[in-house]
């Protein structure tokens, strides 16, 4: 591993991007911002997320000049003042080569993300350019449909402090200072590479952008590579990092939190008094394989207090089977659950481990929450919940919060049954490949994960969540249209919402760090 300090910097331009503020940003901004600054606060590095409230006069003159009669002249201006905008990396990235402490500075747009969920993908840059014997490293763009490797994109770039990258970003600005490169800045830097100005090719590492800087069109953001780069048209691909992110609850499936609120989880009691319509009924379920032939198998214990609760919250009390269990119930064990009030409902499933998964289907309800074994819910009221369950879309919403280990635990969610709903998971258990690498479907692992997970909380992360609403795997979305399944309203909530202990530990929000609750301040700062 090569030492020296390495320095992340990102830019936000106004007219490029809204002032930065921890509300007012656009979602897709806040999301990447947060992220980035997780990743390098994780793994040491200072980041510099520089707001520049106005292009200066010597980066940008109104490109009048170059606009035809053919154009509008507003948004042939415009399109000068992003392009002018793009130049404002060099100018940066040379002051902190020449001013600043960092060894090493890498420069990310910002709607590219560092994805990587287990390891420093700052450092290993720079040791893969470090290995190469180059001083600055970019990325082609060879995830094209075609594989381009003949062109680089300069949405990531990562250079050495020496001699020769002080000269050459000096150089590129002059470029542009003499009117020479007219438009935007990739254009110019390919220049440089083709016709070898400076020696360029003798000092740059350019590596593969299906790696280093990869558009989310080749795969779930999150599958595999370094660092997406959701340019142009893509920024909705960002969505799906909220959910992934350390378990926090994502604002990107239509429902936030009021306006000025710091978080992005579903407000239960707000949402529950928009729903005092549902009645019901409701149901609390809980979940048996009846693999075992131990005569003690069903946890009296656990049903009685299941029994209780129910009661307490005047709901029906569910216990869900499989519909040809290894050993079916016990002409007692009926007679246990018949004595304390509690229906048995049979499903048929594919492994046992999902085989909550049945409660999908439990229409005769408005709506369910599912309690597995080892969840203790003795002072939980599960009632707003349900009636949140019922809103949100035609097919109500799915419930959930992050566990310590994956960012949804599936021992404890809430849903509206229905038909299409049930069809559609089946289809999707049934048909979606898994791996320990690439998960299940191929849509990868988040950081919230701490192993692979081929179990039920993997499954139904990957179904309902991974590639967010609007970019769900292959195969989710013929598992959609099969069932004729519309768009599922899938959110997540403050896991203290629950009031449930799992193995004897309360489920709770994971760890406070900048990239889980906002971009941290004290690594911003402002030009005006």
């Amino acid at each position: 591993m090569v030492m020296g300090k390495i320095m992340g910097l990102i830019l936000l331009i106004q007219g490029g991007q809204k002032d930065f503020d921890h509300v007012e940003h656009p979602d897709w901004l806040r999301v990447a911002l947060s992220w980035n600054a997780d990743h390098f606060s994780r793994y040491g590095h200072p980041l510099h997320i520089e707001q520049y409230g106005r292009i200066p006069k010597s980066q940008w003159d109104p490109p009048t000049s170059q606009c035809t009669a053919a154009d509008v002249p507003n948004l042939c201006v415009a399109r000068g003042l992003r392009d002018a905008a793009t130049w404002m990396k060099f100018s940066a990235m040379l002051s902190h080569l020449e001013n600043g402490t960092a060894d090493y500075v890498l420069f990310v747009d910002a709607d590219a993300v560092v994805v990587h969920p287990h390891h420093d993908t700052a450092r290993l840059m720079v040791d893969t350019m470090e290995a190469a014997g180059k001083v600055m490293m970019l990325a082609d763009e060879d995830w094209k449909d075609r594989g381009n490797t003949a062109v680089i994109n300069t949405g990531v770039i990562l250079a050495k402090r020496c001699p020769w990258t002080v000269q050459f970003l000096r150089a590129v600005l002059e470029k542009r200072a003499s009117g020479f490169c007219k438009s935007n800045e990739q254009l110019c830097l390919n220049y440089f590479h083709r016709e070898n100005v400076l020696e360029f090719r003798s000092h740059t590492h350019v590596a593969s952008g299906s790696v280093w800087n990869r558009h989310p069109k080749i795969g779930a953001i999150n599958a595999s590579g370094e660092i997406v780069h959701c340019m142009g048209g893509a920024k909705a691909a960002l969505r799906q990092l909220d959910l992934t992110h350390c378990g926090r609850c994502p604002c990107i499936h239509g429902v936030c939190s009021p306006k000025g609120a710091r978080g992005a989880c579903l407000d239960v009691k707000r949402c529950a008094e928009r729903a005092q319509g549902a009645k019901g009924p409701f149901a609390i379920v809980t979940v048996y394989t009846l693999q075992s032939t131990s005569t003690a198998r069903l946890d009296r214990t656990d049903l009685e207090r299941l029994s209780t609760a129910a009661k307490r919250m005047g709901i029906v009390a569910v216990l869900l089977v499989p519909k040809t269990p290894a050993v079916p119930l016990r002409p007692t064990e009926t007679e246990l659950l018949s004595s304390l009030g509690i229906l048995v409902v049979t499903t048929r499933t594919r492994t046992p481990a999902t085989l909550a998964i049945g409660a999908f289907g439990l229409t005769e309800y408005s709506a369910v929450v599912v309690v597995e074994k080892g969840v203790r819910f003795d002072e939980a009221d599960f009632r707003p919940l349900l009636k949140c369950a019922t809103v949100g879309s035609k097919h109500g919403r799915f419930l959930s919060s992050a566990g310590p280990n994956f960012p949804l635990e599936a021992r404890v969610f809430a849903v509206r049954p229905s038909v299409s709903l049930l069809a559609a998971a089946r289809q999707f258990e049934q048909t979606a490949t898994y791996t320990d690498d690439k998960g299940w479907d191929g849509a990868g692992w988040s950081p919230a994960h701490s192993k692979p997970n081929h179990r039920l909380s993997g499954l139904l992360w990957t179904f309902l969540y991974a590639n967010g609403r609007d970019a769900r795997t292959r195969t989710t979305l013929t598992s959609y249209v099969a069932s004729g399944l519309e768009r599922l309203s899938s959110i997540q909530i403050d896991p203290s919402e629950w009031q449930v202990t799992i193995d004897g530990k309360p489920l709770h929000q994971p760890p406070k760090t900048p990239g889980c609750n906002g971009v941290d301040t004290r690594i911003i700062t402002t030009i005006k």
